[in-house]
């Protein structure tokens, strides 16, 4: 017979109250702001004026204001804006925590038409005071719907620079967290207006499978019909041949290219206190030659004319400088670096250097790849120092901010223009481009000839399957001699044409099936909704080949031309389209199709009124405190409409104008289910809490510390090396 084995509860000490030093509970020890080899490393660097190192400092070692944006479309954004001026900096003024006046919100002086925002209030300030709780409230529940975006500022310059239009077709090659892809999508939509979709898109890519959800969870929330999100190691970044298959390939290019590389993320140690205990020079020698890859391979992604930015959120020059000279040299005039100083003015900014040193493990400088002891060959490049015609490339057209200048965190930024041909794509494009212009033959068509795809051999199909080191290591040889000096043209376009996709990781999707225009499913809630016409039927989509879908989804024209591409199976998608239409389970002759709350801002305008309610403040009021109240608790004239309307869902209404109401809110939506004697309003308890917020409502729902946690986990932190 087996013996049991009993276990005794270990009994933790108490600690004694009389010890002089008591014992540290266990959790979160602070760790000191303070780095001996990071100081040395940057007083080496000469980066810093020596008249204005200790304020470096002294800024490095001090909290990160609280800063935030206001997200969603023009009209949308300026609404919230206004509810923030108009009801909650007013009740701001004149607070003391501590005994120390606390300044109220203000705009960041460069960030356009005053939608971003910064507080000076240190996060625990905000946390413990009583006169701050209802702002407290509104800035989480806001961010917790997405309306709000708490971001570090410098985080936010990036997207602004790439000038995005809504017509642009956008990548975010390493996306994750998902801020700036937020600001590129709002920019996407920035002049929506009823009844219209953007022609851009946006393609929001990371390569770790984990964050891209990360990233899926935080531009959900904008509901935008034009975002891809995909999950490739961007140095591998596949073609894709957007033409039908009888035609000659058109290879996916893009207007805007934003590569927020990884990185050792330094100029992150206001809000990362633990990089002050982890951080060394050498990360930045290690992710150097990744960081060139990924720019490189955005370069030859990127359109003739089109724009590319290039960031990290470190100040070091091997990551920044260094990466920027050595693309250029690549690229042989195709690329250039654009002057923006000019732009975000009240933005204070240092340029870019043009010189730097390569400091090795035991902080010894070394000038340059001759000097590098043997056994340390293998950990430097040429492309770590300086190049001889550094002078002459314009670095000093790149930006560096640094947290003293505007009490923000450390980053740095380069903006290019693609001025010629860099790859065989792009002069298949320039043949594309002639064509369209003169209809006769023109004589380029060797050019198309390079791009065209080729009867493969058994071995280089062999090779799109390989997984082991070997085959990793062919590809990463064949990505870094892509626009080398010393490699002839056609070596050049052949990598172009034949670069594959990493095998790690591959991720299994549910499918996304484009709908058929003429579906029994789509037919049903046409007719049920008065759908006009007008509203493009043919792009729905659905993630399962049953008969019956759940959830379908509403994407794009332009999603939809990626999605019928012929060879999309090389693109690793893990999400796209806007929740539109959900089936629910109900009795027969209920109709079953709900209209869900994403999708319903975009569907409106084209909805018949046969399907709308309209609703009083006091309706409202009902619906956000009640569950399901009676029909009778309602005004008279949506009491009445209630009765006289079969069960189902419905969309509520809310005008304050038309009620003489002052409000600096446009008209309210959202989904309510009707049933046999009572009403269920369809909006998760976050849209619920915010709506009741901007109304000015009374809120009974406590936001505990664990929701502040989140909020404050979900701004952007550096990619671990």
């Amino acid at each position: 017979m087996a013996r049991t084995k009993r276990f005794r509860r270990k009994v933790q000490p108490q600690s004694d109250p009389t010890e002089v030093e008591p014992k540290k509970a266990r959790g979160y020890v602070k760790v000191p702001r303070e780095n001996e080899s990071f100081e040395h490393y940057y007083k080496e660097q000469g980066i810093i004026p020596t008249e204005e190192w200790s304020t470096f400092m002294e800024t490095l070692k001090s909290p990160l204001p609280v800063t935030f944006r206001i997200t969603g479309s023009r009209s949308h954004a300026h609404e919230l804006r206004n509810i923030l001026e108009t009801e909650y900096i007013p009740r701001l003024k004149d607070i003391v925590i501590d005994g120390e006046p606390v300044e109220p919100p203000k705009h960041l002086p460069w960030y356009p038409e005053g939608l971003g925002w910064h507080f000076t209030a240190s996060r625990s300030q905000l946390r413990k005071s009583p006169e701050l709780s209802k702002f407290h409230k509104f800035l989480v529940s806001e961010t917790d719907v997405g309306n709000i975006s708490r971001q570090e500022a410098v985080s936010m310059l990036p997207p602004l620079l790439l000038d995005v239009q809504p017509h642009h077709w956008v990548m975010d090659m390493c996306a994750a967290p998902g801020s700036k892809t937020a600001q590129i999508i709002e920019a996407i939509h920035a002049n929506d207006q009823d009844g219209t979709v953007p022609t851009g898109l946006v393609l929001a890519n990371d390569a770790d499978h984990k964050r891209s959800y990360m990233l899926i969870h935080q531009t959900k929330r904008l509901q935008s019909p034009c975002l891809v999100v995909t999950n490739h190691d961007g140095t591998f970044f596949p073609n894709i041949n957007l033409a039908p298959v009888d035609s000659k390939p058109r290879t996916l290019q893009f207007d805007r290219i934003l590569c927020d590389v990884p990185c050792s993320g330094d100029g992150t140690f206001r809000k990362n206190e633990l990089l002050w205990k982890t951080w060394n020079h050498n990360n930045a020698v290690a992710l150097h030659s990744t960081q060139v890859k990924i720019l490189l391979r955005g370069c030859c992604l990127l359109k003739v004319g089109g724009r590319i930015v290039y960031s990290t959120c470190s100040l070091n020059p091997l990551e920044n400088e260094a990466v920027i000279a050595e693309v250029l040299n690549r690229c042989k005039g195709a690329i250039e670096l654009v002057d923006v100083s000019d732009q975000l003015p009240g933005l204070i900014r240092r340029p870019g250097v043009s010189d730097w040193k390569v400091i090795n493990r035991e902080n010894v400088h070394i000038k340059s790849l001759e000097e590098v002891p043997k056994e340390d060959k293998r950990r430097y490049l040429a492309s770590h120092f300086p190049p001889q015609n550094a002078a002459s490339l314009g670095l000093e057209k790149c930006i560096r901010v640094y947290p003293h200048l505007q009490n923000t965190g450390g980053f740095f930024v380069a903006v290019f223009k693609k001025t010629s041909s860099l790859t065989a794509v792009d002069r298949a494009a320039e043949v594309r481009e002639a064509q369209a212009a003169d209809s006769t033959p023109v004589i380029l068509e060797d050019a198309v000839e390079e791009v065209l795809p080729q009867k493969r051999t058994h071995e280089e199909t062999q090779e799109d399957g390989l997984n082991d080191e070997a085959s990793e290591s062919k590809r990463a040889k064949i990505a870094d001699v892509e626009v080398e000096e010393n490699k002839s043209e056609s070596e050049v376009q052949t990598v172009e044409i034949d670069l594959k996709t990493k095998n790690e990781g591959r991720i299994n999707e549910n499918p996304f099936i484009v709908m058929e225009k003429d579906s029994e499913d789509i037919e049903l809630f046409w007719n049920y909704y008065g759908i006009s016409d007008k509203f493009p039927r043919d792009s729905f989509l659905v993630r399962s080949e049953g008969n019956k879908n759940k959830t379908i989804y509403f994407i794009s024209e332009s999603v939809k031309k990626l999605l019928d591409a012929p060879d999309n199976s090389r693109l690793r998608i893990v999400n796209t389209g806007v929740k539109t239409f959900i089936r629910n389970a109900t009795k027969e002759g209920v109709f079953p199709f709900r209209i869900h709350s994403e999708g319903l801002t975009m569907m409106f305008p084209f909805l018949s009124d046969t399907r709308v309610i309209d609703i009083t403040t006091d309706d409202i009021k009902i619906l956000l405190e009640q569950q399901n109240p009676m029909f009778e608790n309602f005004s008279q004239a949506p009491q009445e409409r209630l009765r006289n309307v079969q069960p189902g869902c419905y969309v509520c209404r809310y005008d304050p104008k038309k009620e003489g109401v002052s409000s600096v809110l446009n008209t309210v939506l959202f989904p309510v289910w009707r049933a046999h004697v009572s009403v269920n309003i369809l909006l998760n308890k976050k849209e619920q809490e915010s709506l009741k917020l901007k109304l000015l409502i009374e809120a009974k729902v406590e936001i505990k510390s664990k929701d502040i946690k989140e909020v404050e986990d979900a701004e952007e932190t550096p990619t671990e090396s």
